[in-house]
């Protein structure tokens, strides 16, 4: 029966930011070119094409909202129907509004089919959610990258310039 090798400290590193942040060892190999591999852009594309779908339906429940609140109710006045659909008709928009705004960005990210990598020691902070900061650069995440950084130690990222994307992540520790 053959046991498997340990894996030195830095290979298990590597693992768990490509497991976590969602990238390959192509996808690395891209960034550090300077663009987005040919797997990032079907991504990137696919969530580009999730949020415009949500972006689409939220704008068809805009005026189906405002229809069924006009029909319902003919005086809108101050009263509690005209403040509800005023609140139920702000957040959709201010929806759908966010959602064009991150589409836009991911276009402009696929069409200049750029990454940009930022280096130093990195930084993790928890205010209202999780951060990783490197220099002026910060980026929120979701709690499982957060632990995948070694605090203080140094890290390449690279990430999509108009949406601020992280794309993928290397530990620049010897040893």
């Amino acid at each position: 029966m053959e046991t498997e090798k340990p894996k030195a400290k830095n290979e298990a590193s590597e693992e768990q930011l490509e497991a976590v942040i969602g990238f390959t060892p192509a996808d690395l190999e891209a960034n550090r070119d300077g663009q987005l591999s040919d797997g990032q852009k079907i991504r990137f594309r696919g969530q580009r094409n999730l949020i415009l779908a949500f972006a689409i339906l939220v704008m068809v429940c805009i005026p189906f909202v405002a229809l069924t609140g006009f029909v319902k109710r003919t005086d809108w006045g101050l009263g509690a129907i005209g403040l509800i659909l005023f609140l139920v008709l702000s957040t959709f928009g201010t929806l759908a509004a966010l959602a064009l705004v991150r589409i836009i960005r991911l276009m402009h990210d696929l069409q200049d089919n750029r990454a940009e990598a930022v280096q130093g020691p990195i930084k993790l902070e928890m205010h209202q959610g999780y951060h990783i900061v490197i220099g002026d650069q910060m980026w929120h995440v979701h709690q499982d990258v957060f632990l995948a950084f070694k605090n203080g130690e140094p890290y390449c990222l690279y990430y999509a310039p108009h949406s601020r994307t992280l794309l993928s992540a290397e530990w620049l520790r010897e040893g």
